[in-house]
């Protein structure tokens, strides 16, 4: 999580300042990218959909690290000047699939393998792991342009982000095990929950009027 968010959080401000200044497209143009980045992020939300019936979601997080890095890696290649905003586009339209695909999917494993009462603090987690790196690559792009790096090979730096998560989502568990285990622990929890109320409600039996224990022989 913590190392995929970062790639993909830092797409939009890093392909800004790589459009504007790479490309040099204009204010309008950048606008149009934009848009479709965010506009095809609900495409994207369909198809991480549809592919939990074909498989499950950590490999579909996985498929959706692949095609975000290809995507990347393709950006690198075709654009590298002005005169390309129609390729700029497809580029920011499959950024926008692969964004909705992957926060879907994410949070899609993450409340199937949290055990219920457990929902605030793994959650809150989860959203601070997701947080916590989202400036480090708009930094080290940052730092690359400021050296007088090709930015093209700053934006490159995504690539090892996703390939990252890969990697990440590839060390994890079984899927199914981890739900097996998350409902388990929840059963458990369940049960102690209900021999706590037991418990209480004998203590209220045994209590008189005056709410003074009474005194069996």
């Amino acid at each position: 999580v913590m190392i995929v968010e970062a790639g993909q959080a830092s797409i939009a401000s890093i392909a800004l300042t790589y459009l504007t200044d790479t490309l040099q497209m204009s204010t309008a143009e950048n606008g149009i990218a934009i848009l479709l980045l965010f506009a095809f992020g609900i495409l994207g939300a369909l198809v991480a959909k549809k592919s939990v019936n074909f498989m499950n979601p950590i490999y579909s997080n996985q498929l959706c690290q692949v095609v975000t890095g290809a995507n990347t890696a393709i950006a690198v290649i075709i654009l590298y000047g002005p005169g390309q905003q129609i390729q700029a586009y497809i580029v920011a339209s499959v950024w926008g699939i692969c964004a909705g695909w992957k926060i879907c999917i994410e949070r899609f494993t993450i409340c199937q393998i949290i055990p219920k009462n457990q929902d605030a603090e793994l959650m809150g987690f989860y959203l601070f792991s997701s947080q916590v790196l989202i400036w480090f690559p708009t930094l080290i792009f940052t730092a690359m342009n400021e050296a007088g790096v090709n930015q093209r090979a700053g934006l490159s730096i995504l690539i090892a982000f996703f390939l990252g998560g890969i990697v990440s989502l590839w060390m994890m568990g079984p899927y199914e095990e981890a739900v097996s285990l998350a409902r388990e622990e929840s059963d458990m929890l369940h049960d102690q929950s209900n021999i706590v109320e037991q418990e209480l409600d004998e203590v209220e039996k045994s209590t008189d009027g005056n709410g003074k224990m009474s005194i069996c022989e």
